[in-house]
């Protein structure tokens, strides 16, 4: 009997319902990408624990971590890539100048018609170095976010309350912040 046809394309369309709830670190950018960046790492880790290498054929084990360390690092820029998009949702007060100051650029040459082959080593700077620019940029983004609310509440002290917003965007960039006098509790 041949098997019934399948709508690929809806099957893949349902996968963006299928769901959970967010971390509670969600609510703060740098926490998510923290508990985000260490879970590949983990996994690395586990593996590496539970595999006896000398088990296994020298060919397979390295093909099978390559392509694991390629999925930690997917993983890894994934994680800065959305701790960027949640970082900015925290600041809708932004302006488009402001934004232009948020971007980072890499330079560097990239050889065609070959495949990333990341190291363990390779994941481990990658991870130190987007957790570094992750803390970096939400520094610098609380401390601009917190200048420009009170430059806000200085022109219209009723447009919020100092306190509430200040212990708001400390516990969102996850560290104290102050605005108009008011220091945040994080």
């Amino acid at each position: 009997m041949p098997r019934l046809p399948i709508n690929l394309h809806q099957k893949v369309r349902a996968i963006l319902q299928h769901t959970t709830a967010l971390l509670p670190e969600a609510e703060c950018p740098i926490r998510h990408f923290e508990r985000s960046a260490s879970v590949g790492m983990s996994v690395i880790e586990y593996i590496l624990y539970r595999i006896d290498a000398q088990l296994t054929y020298p060919a397979v084990y390295d093909r099978h971590f390559g392509h694991l360390r390629r999925m930690v690092l997917a993983e890894l820029l994934e994680s800065f890539e959305r701790f960027l998009k949640e970082l900015a949702s925290v600041c809708v007060v932004i302006t488009h100048s402001d934004a232009m100051k948020l971007r980072m650029l890499v330079g560097g040459s990239v050889p065609a018609d070959r495949r990333l082959a990341p190291t363990a080593d390779d994941l481990r700077y990658v991870k130190r170095f987007l957790s570094e620019t992750a803390t970096e940029a939400n520094q610098r983004v609380g401390t601009r976010l917190a200048e420009l609310l009170e430059q806000f509440h200085r022109a219209d002290p009723a447009l919020f309350d100092a306190q509430a917003k200040a212990n708001e965007v400390s516990q969102r960039v996850a560290f104290a912040v102050t605005i108009s006098g008011h220091l945040g509790a994080d």
